[in-house]
């Protein structure tokens, strides 16, 4: 029982508060949450620190990612999508340019969202459901120590209906932004 959490008690997660997306802008706005944390299906989670290797291979991908996009998409890195009762911040998401840069609130969907798991795989896995909803068009999960890339398209409902594994030395091209493509066999650090 010691790596126990009180959270894998039924019982307590049945009692355990839940918050509003409102209810959890209006504590962050007070101060009340840290910058590392973001709320999932209700709950506010701390999110994983980034490793070396992590950094890295986001960083990868967002300059390769950031030098195919036109005038008309914005490149987010852990910037807020907010959906239902969730507001999850992916290490990078693709969404409509605007002229106020949303300013005024965060956007609800994306064409396509990456993230890099590698403490976070299981959370990752989670978070499907979330961008399904939200009909994120194209989720990505980067899982460097195991040189793949799971792409999950067409969301219907909190699901995927198409899941595809890429393994290095695969190539993948981005169905939403198909100049947008990784070659796993140089992609990935050695």
């Amino acid at each position: 029982m010691a790596n126990s959490s009180l959270l894998d008690e039924p019982v307590v997660r049945e009692q355990a508060m839940r918050f509003t997306v409102e209810q959890y802008q209006i504590l962050g706005e007070a101060g009340l949450v840290g910058t590392n944390v973001e709320l999932l299906e209700g709950i506010i989670v701390k999110k994983m620190s980034k490793s070396p290797l992590h950094s890295a291979v986001t960083q990868r991908a967002a300059d390769r990612l950031r030098a195919v996009l036109g005038e008309e998409w914005k490149l987010r890195q852990e910037q807020p999508i907010t959906h239902d009762n969730s507001e999850p911040e992916p290490d990078m998401a693709v969404v409509r340019a605007r002229e106020d840069d949303y300013a005024h609130g965060h956007p609800a969907t994306a064409e396509l969202v990456i993230e890099v798991a590698i403490s976070s795989v299981e959370l990752d896995h989670r978070k499907r459901a979330i961008y399904a909803g939200a009909k994120v068009r194209e989720y990505w999960i980067i899982l460097p120590e195991e040189r793949r890339v799971e792409v999950h398209t067409q969301p219907i409902g909190r699901e995927y209906g198409v899941q595809r594994i890429y393994v290095a030395p695969e190539v993948i091209a981005s169905e939403a932004f198909p100049a947008f493509h990784l070659d796993l066999a140089t992609f990935f650090p050695r």
